[in-house]
């Protein structure tokens, strides 16, 4: 008898694993770079890594709205309205257009660093 190759969880979380990491590299890391372009907060860098809060403010925690909510509601809208491998599937697209798009948003959210770097180096000047 033949054995067939089968996931640990399963197939239906392998994929929406793979779907969500696709997503993750070609939306939210571009969210992230652009939401970092309004950080105004003076950052210690002797201080220890981790645990520390320091330059994380209001743009930070609202930055995981988005962040979280956006693949929820995609995959949802997919998922009642045709099925999972739908919804699935609406999550790895936007992923890949996220991917192919990379030079385009990156150009943007450059822009969006140079055209605010005075404000953010008089900000990293001042003690908060």
């Amino acid at each position: 008898m033949k054995e067939e190759a089968n996931s640990y969880f399963g197939w239906k979380i392998l994929i929406a694993h793979f779907a969500a990491a696709l997503y993750n590299i070609g939306i939210n890391a571009h969210v992230i770079l652009f939401g970092g372009s309004f950080n105004r907060k003076k950052i210690d860098l002797s201080q220890r890594a981790a645990f520390n809060y320091q330059g994380t403010g209001a743009v930070q925690w609202l930055l995981g709205i988005p962040l979280l909510l956006a693949p929820m509601g995609i995959f949802s809208i997919f998922y009642f309205l045709i099925n999972f491998e739908a919804g699935i599937s609406a999550i790895a697209i936007c992923g890949l257009l996220g991917i192919v798009f990379h030079q385009r948003l990156m150009k943007f959210i450059t822009e969006k660093y140079l055209d605010s770097k005075y404000k953010m180096i008089s900000a990293f000047g001042q003690d908060n």
